[in-house]
């Protein structure tokens, strides 16, 4: 069941993660989200992603990347290196200069 804003109309980035995490998709970053919801302010899209995080939904090891937390390690609250690692890794080496990639890799 597909549940919405009421104000509106649209997906909640709540039940939008919900979903990624139904395809196995546990790993997004804030611009995923922004994709997602276009219409939504800055400020919006922060305070959803503050909010599920303080509810022990997703982590963000780093920043402007999150996991959501599968349930099987939502009562720590973490998530284990090994499940984002290499997520992260492709993230942050293109922050890299492109000069230092060579010695990165």
């Amino acid at each position: 069941m597909k549940h919405t804003d009421l104000n509106t109309g649209q997906l909640s980035i709540s039940e939008w993660g919900l979903q990624e995490s139904f395809r196995e998709h546990f790993i997004f970053t804030r611009a995923n989200v922004e994709s997602a919801f276009p219409t939504f302010s800055a400020e919006k899209i922060v305070q959803s992603l503050r909010n599920l995080s303080e509810r022990g939904i997703i982590y963000s090891p780093w920043q402007n990347f999150y996991v959501i937390i599968p349930t099987e390690y939502r009562l720590k609250g973490v998530v284990p290196l090994v499940f984002y690692i290499d997520q992260l890794m492709s993230i942050i080496i293109t922050l890299v200069p492109t000069s230092m990639q060579n010695f990165i890799s």
